[in-house]
């Protein structure tokens, strides 16, 4: 409250932080584990590209994995091209099994890396090795939609096979009840 004051008496204004205070205290919120804050903090970040990251890593935090999700699929609309985006993206698809789309931004993230130019070699291999790590985890989670989908079949298949043979049992005894009645 005395801060406010004192920032209003100099001049400032509380409604319109300068633009590295926005992220300053967005990062703050963040840290702070304040993640519905950092939300409404990231709103208010000017600019755009840094705006839309905050506002998918806000609510990968919060927790809200289709709001970041759904975020991040604007933002990439807009920055194809941005590392950090492919990679929280394809991250956040794979783990709402979003397969298709968190391959394409997988391997659009292993492309990038590669022929991102001036990008430094420490950042070229993080991306490479993360993009690879998407992909592994597509394979794997493609293979485990794959298992569980035949594992109900066979369940449905054996279900059907176990209803026909009651039936069978069913009509069977029936049969044999009226022949003696």
């Amino acid at each position: 409250m005395i801060t406010a004051a004192v920032l209003l008496c100099l001049g400032g204004e509380l409604s319109h932080p300068q633009p590295q205070d926005q992220v300053a205290r967005y990062r703050a919120l963040l840290a702070a584990g304040q993640y519905v804050q950092a939300i409404t903090a990231a709103d208010g970040i000017r600019d755009e590209l840094v705006r839309q990251q905050a506002q998918v890593e806000a609510r990968y935090w919060c927790g809200d994995l289709s709001g970041a999700l759904a975020a991040a699929r604007s933002a990439l609309a807009v920055h194809p091209d941005d590392l950090q985006l492919l990679n929280t993206g394809a991250d956040l698809a794979l783990q709402l099994l979003q397969l298709e789309e968190g391959v394409r931004w997988s391997q659009s993230l292993a492309r990038l890396a590669v022929e991102a130019p001036d990008l430094p070699h420490e950042t070229r291999v993080f991306y490479s090795n993360k993009a690879r790590n998407h992909l592994t985890l597509a394979v794997e989670a493609r293979h485990a939609q794959e298992s569980r989908a035949s594992a109900l079949l066979r369940a449905q298949f054996t279900v059907a096979l176990v209803c026909l043979l009651a039936t069978g049992v069913g009509v069977a005894a029936f049969l044999r009840s009226r022949r003696f009645s």
